[in-house]
């Protein structure tokens, strides 16, 4: 089962990486992934609905919940994974005069993607409420994240999937912003999708020069990361120079891999090609990184005996 949650409940995805993704060989949490994922809704809905459950519970009266006690229940909800429910709140909101129209119409599409059964008829009706949010305004949140899900929507919900099609949506809503996370994010499934699933291996080459020079540039602390894993995890798997993979994992090192099991990964990734590089001093530095923060690992004891044959710390 394949969640769509809330940007701000958790990320990715299935993001990339969130958030590790898998298509094949994807190594990404996309859903790192997480792959965060999305949603924009405060991070404060789901304290917020909290406070106002405990509100309710001491409260003599039993007052029905406001119209906005019930949009933060029901993005409470999303961010819990309780589709169903969260989908049946955000219905009985509709055309509610306290609420904006396109915050009520954005969570019943997104909810529409994870109510079980998943049919197609609700992946449809999820499609034209985002496309119509998207042609309202393409520009505010609720239209950039509607544009992130219908490029969500052809590469993972619809059947048959279409990865062309959400590459190429994928990467308008880059173009047109650049500087935003969900733009940024948007390149990191623009990549993901079309090194693995859109590029013949011949034009591999090609094809991870110009994701590189695209993502050159980016800077939202969950996307940057989740495209250097994927750019990186990309050259080893396609056989690229070990020069490639260890620029793009070092890269992501830096700006700070998500989640310690992903992080221990990547620092044995880095000395082991710092090895074929010939780079002692990186072989120093990574390995001796992970055996220093990762002593329970399963790995630490060869990584160690690595250490000792090189004249470092194994401890």
């Amino acid at each position: 089962m394949c969640y769509d949650r809330p940007f701000h409940a958790l990320r990715v995805t299935n993001r990339p990486g969130n958030a590790t993704s898998n298509s094949s060989t994807m190594a990404r949490s996309n859903d790192l992934k997480p792959k965060r994922l999305p949603f924009r809704k405060r991070a404060a809905a789901g304290v917020f609905a909290g406070v106002s459950l405990l509100a309710a519970a001491l409260s003599v009266a039993s007052a029905a919940p406001t119209q906005e006690q019930t949009f933060q229940d029901a993005w409470s909800a999303a961010a819990t994974l309780r589709a169903t429910e969260a989908h049946a709140l955000f219905d009985s909101l509709r055309g509610k005069k306290e609420l904006s129209d396109r915050d009520v119409a954005y969570g019943t599409a997104l909810t529409l993607l994870d109510v079980q059964p998943k049919t197609d008829e609700n992946v449809a009706r999820a499609a034209d409420l985002f496309a119509r949010l998207a042609k309202e305004n393409p520009d505010d949140m609720a239209g950039q994240e509607s544009r992130f899900f219908l490029a969500r929507i052809a590469e993972t919900h619809q059947r048959p999937a279409d990865p062309v099609k959400a590459e190429q949506l994928y990467r308008a809503l880059f173009h047109d912003h650049p500087e935003s996370a969900v733009g940024q994010l948007a390149l990191e499934k623009a990549t993901l999708v079309g090194l693995y699933a859109n590029t013949p291996t011949p034009q591999i080459p090609a094809r991870f020069a110009e994701f590189e020079a695209l993502g050159a540039d980016l800077t939202d602390p969950a996307a940057a990361p989740a495209f250097h894993l994927i750019l990186g995890l990309a050259a080893i798997e396609f056989g690229l120079p070990p020069a490639q993979a260890f620029d793009h994992l070092a890269a992501a090192e830096r700006i700070g891999v998500p989640g310690a099991a992903a992080r221990a990964t990547n620092l044995v990734r880095l000395g082991r090609l710092a090895q074929k590089l010939g780079r002692k001093d990186a072989e120093l530095l990574y390995w001796g990184e992970f055996v220093r923060l990762y002593p329970h690992d399963n790995r630490n004891y060869v990584i160690r005996q690595e250490l000792l044959q090189l004249g470092g710390q194994a401890s």
